[in-house]
């Protein structure tokens, strides 16, 4: 039983719509896999590669617009709420996506199953 609660579970998350992180208002970075554990789970991003904010990427304001997300109780809460992100900035046409912190979280908890979320919307800046 203790075995099966330490057990990880990584996700991969690198393909476009890339989902990105932040550590500050204006770095960003690619997340390439969400890591999840029975309670939590973390983010692994490439560190050497980060995006700037006005340099390499412009935000487009999404007026507090929220998502519901559906999780299953088997599913990996951060995986699901990223992937649900990455699926709305593609039918969406946009580069990159995060998700505006909602409480100190990713997701906000409104029923047994669904997750309320607050998608980042961004473009990829394209040198002339």
């Amino acid at each position: 039983m203790t075995e099966e609660l330490e057990k990880e579970i990584e996700t991969d998350v690198n393909s476009s719509p890339y989902f990105i992180t932040t550590i500050n208002q204006e770095e960003f970075f690619v997340v390439k896999s969400v890591i999840s554990r029975i309670n939590s789970f973390s983010l692994n991003y490439f560190r050497d590669e980060n995006l700037i904010l006005g340099r390499d990427i412009l935000e487009v304001s999404t007026r507090n617009l929220e998502l519901c997300v559906l999780i299953n109780h088997n599913d990996s809460k951060g995986s699901i709420i990223i992937k649900e992100a990455q699926k709305f900035a593609k039918l969406a046409s946009y580069d990159y996506v995060g998700l505006e912190s909602i409480g100190g979280s990713i997701g906000i908890q409104i029923t047994n199953n669904y997750y309320r979320i607050r998608p980042r919307l961004f473009r990829k800046i394209i040198d002339n």
